[in-house]
């Protein structure tokens, strides 16, 4: 019976480790429930005209999901192209992933029809700087979610913008940022807008497989 009892726990231990083996990693998320997680506006974009993010913190009020979101107050002008950029700088090796995305919140009340968002990557030993090739509108009043392909081979039309070695699939395993960039839309004389002081909202920047 002893016998039996021990070849019983053996099979018993030896199932639940093959479990633990096949069952797949985590994505990696970022919920901001808690924290800002190392999201913030990097320091060249203070000094950048044409970057307008300014104080990142937390909002309890308005969030997608759980208790948090990333709050980033900016100043668009609305006469001329402008972007809030914010980022986590961390290396990161994302062969294992397949899709990021974010949802971004913009009060009503904000200009209509010139809001837009994409991803951004800082990848390789020299800390090349890709970006989506199309960006996503977003609506005043409405959640969006941002959504793309983590590229890890060569396509035939790519949704990351790049040449030569200026390609995200060539760098996947040495992601040094990445960051989400909101860019007003307005060029002067034909589609200038009203300016936009406040809030935008990201909430769960995920990467998926």
């Amino acid at each position: 019976m002893k016998f039996f009892t021990q070849i019983f726990v053996f099979f018993l231990v030896f199932s639940t480790q093959l479990l633990v083996m096949a069952a797949p990693e985590e994505d990696m998320r970022f919920t901001f429930d808690e924290g800002t997680e190392g999201w913030k506006v990097p320091d060249w974009a203070f000094e950048q005209r044409d970057y307008v993010a300014g104080k990142v913190g937390l909002s309890a009020e308005t969030v997608k999901s759980g208790p948090g979101a990333l709050e980033v107050i900016c100043d668009f002008p609305g006469n001329r192209w402008a972007a809030a950029l914010v980022e986590i700088e961390r290396d990161m090796d994302l062969t294992q992933y397949n899709e990021i995305s974010a949802d971004i919140f913009i009060p009503r009340g904000a200009p209509k029809g010139f809001f837009k968002a994409r991803f951004a990557m800082t990848v390789g030993i020299g800390w090349h700087f890709i970006e989506m090739r199309e960006p996503v509108e977003l609506m005043p009043g409405k959640w969006i979610t941002l959504k793309t392909k983590i590229e890890k081979e060569e396509l035939p039309l790519s949704s990351w913008r790049g040449r030569g070695e200026r390609q995200l699939y060539k760098h996947i395993n040495m992601v040094r940022k990445i960051a989400v960039r909101i860019e007003y839309d307005a060029s002067p004389p034909h589609t200038i807008g009203g300016r936009y002081k406040g809030p935008i909202f990201i909430d769960n920047v995920i990467l998926s497989k």
